[in-house]
């Protein structure tokens, strides 16, 4: 229940958010999530710190140049099929003006390439990128 009520006032609270920032300027959407392999539950503490790394190195690269803002949370599943691994991970939504959409927008390719480079890692990590699609779209 307390998880479920912290869902709600943080949806009303990025909505406010998003409301002020569409009042100043046209913007659309994007929700990114990022992965990693599964990590032993012992080593859960040191794979969060590596994924926030790697996440701060991403913002440095050129896939983010035309991100506006973000608004991040990093999500911690067990893995039901593979006991003692965890599954972190992250999700993003990403501020783009409209015109992201164009010719030059970044590909799920290019993310994932982006996201491997700032993991530093010899796979190829799992990569979900979605249009948020404006109301009555």
């Amino acid at each position: 229940m307390c998880a479920w009520r912290k869902s709600l006032r943080l949806t009303r609270e990025l909505e406010s958010i998003l409301d002020q920032a569409e009042a100043k300027q046209p913007l659309r959407y994007l929700f990114l999530t990022l992965t990693m392999k599964n990590p032993p539950l012992a080593e859960l503490r040191q794979s969060i710190k590596t994924i926030n790394e790697a996440f701060n190195r991403l913002r440095g690269m050129p896939v983010f140049e035309k991100v506006l803002g973000f608004f991040k949370t990093v999500e911690l599943l067990g893995d039901e099929t593979k006991q003692g691994e965890a599954h972190p991970h992250i999700h993003l939504l990403l501020a783009v003006r409209p015109s992201y959409f164009g010719k030059k927008y970044v590909t799920q390719a290019k993310w994932t390439e982006a996201w491997r480079r700032s993991l530093k890692v010899d796979y190829t990590p799992i990569v979900d990128v979605r249009t948020i699609k404006p109301k009555g779209e």
